[in-house]
């Protein structure tokens, strides 16, 4: 049935229903097929499952390359924790003693919402239809949910003038004082001061209980403006002189979206 129109489809299943068609009136058809046969409306959204998951499954937010995916059971508040480090070794005593010691804690909350519309499919569109139309239909709507999911993610750390969400902390995600995470300085991304500084920020960041993470970027993430800037950072070139080393461009992956400077 690849090549036949949403008709012709009504035609065959009416007809293995043992339906007599006595007439070629295509509105008659599809009102015959929609009121007499159960299969034909569920048909109908399985062929639209069936284009729709292709072209969301061909979409590629952004926010995928450093988000992580969490299943929800219900909408009741969901509790993160974060459980901090093994507390830190002391020397044993001449008697033998082990001074006890404490793991610090702390959660976020998270709560899942739905989002959906509608739309209705006409007999009109039915009638009219050579499967391009409920295929195009389909196929928009599978853009249209990941760039509806990416721009979210985006808005959501373009809170507070582009400092991110309230943490249960009281602070706001992307904060220098209490987080150590954030730099205002310069606008653009500057070769090689501006990532190194945010990388040296980046290794600085310690576990609840002061354990130094060493942590280093793996993700430049930047919006339009700054995308021939973040190419220079990550492409692997071979400098004729020591000061032009880049040693962070071969690690890092540059991921560009416009949704970074359209929220906030």
């Amino acid at each position: 049935y690849t090549h036949h129109s949403i008709l012709d489809i009504a035609v065959e299943m009416l007809r293995a229903r043992g339906e007599r068609l006595a007439t070629k009136d295509k509105n008659a058809i599809v009102i015959k097929a929609l009121h007499t046969s159960s299969d034909f409306p569920y048909l109908l959204a399985d062929v639209a499952n069936k284009i729709l998951l292709p072209a969301y499954t061909a979409a590629t937010p952004a926010y995928k390359a450093f988000a992580a995916k969490k299943p929800f059971n219900d909408f009741k508040a969901h509790k993160f924790l974060r459980i901090g480090d093994f507390p830190n070794l002391l020397q044993v005593g001449e008697g033998g003693e082990i001074t006890h010691g404490t793991i610090s804690e702390s959660r976020e909350t998270v709560t899942m919402a739905s989002y959906g519309r509608i739309l209705g499919v006409s007999r009109q569109m039915l009638i009219n239809d050579d499967l391009s139309a409920f295929a195009d239909m389909a196929g928009l709507i599978g853009r249209r949910v990941p760039a509806f999911e990416n721009a979210t993610v985006f808005a959501l750390l373009a809170q507070n003038t582009r400092t991110g969400p309230t943490m249960a902390d009281t602070y706001v995600l992307f904060d220098d004082t209490n987080h150590g995470n954030y730099t205002s300085s310069g606008t653009a991304v500057n070769l090689p001061v501006q990532v190194g500084l945010s990388a040296a920020k980046m290794m600085k960041q310690t576990g609840l209980d002061g354990l130094k993470l060493n942590l280093e970027p793996r993700i430049l993430l930047v919006g339009p403006d700054n995308l021939m800037a973040a190419d220079q950072v990550t492409t692997l070139v071979t400098p004729t002189e020591t000061g032009k080393v880049n040693r962070l461009g071969p690690t890092l992956m540059r991921v560009a979206d416009a949704n970074v400077y359209l929220s906030g």
